[in-house]
């Protein structure tokens, strides 16, 4: 019902928890950071809103499974690992000035109808290329 074969739905875990949808969010982000569970983005399609609302999001992200790491600290072996989202990399933007950020925000939005993080994503990706030729 949770999920089996060290591989576990997150809402169905939620429910079992009895803490504060805050908490549990962090408590698992927390872990998922320090190494101990890995997380897992999956196609929530066919689920209910009640239970695509009861998984846990960061940013445009929506894990809905976790696994424990094994014992030697690798990542366990799962039938559900062609889902895995590849490893991403948090960038925080220190010492830009907010009225910039806003305006880049909005030209995001306004030209290209992006949010800013997929824009940040498209030019990282972009100058990565220019690199290659």
């Amino acid at each position: 019902m949770l999920g089996g074969n060290n591989y576990y739905r997150l809402d169905k875990v939620r429910t079992r928890t009895g803490l504060y949808p805050k908490v549990y969010d962090k408590t698992i982000l927390d872990m998922a950071r320090l190494g101990t569970i890995t997380l897992t983005a999956g196609d929530t399609a066919g689920l209910s809103p009640a239970e695509t609302g009861n998984m846990v999001r960061k940013g445009e992200t929506i894990y809905t499974h976790f696994s424990f790491q094994d014992a030697t600290g690798g990542k366990p072996a799962s039938a559900h690992a062609e889902t895995r989202a590849p490893e991403t990399v948090d960038v925080v933007l220190a010492g830009l000035d907010r009225a910039l950020w806003l305006q880049f925000e909005k030209q995001c939005l306004d030209r290209e109808a992006k949010q800013p993080l997929e824009k940040i994503v498209e030019m990282i990706g972009a100058y990565n290329r220019c690199g290659e030729q």
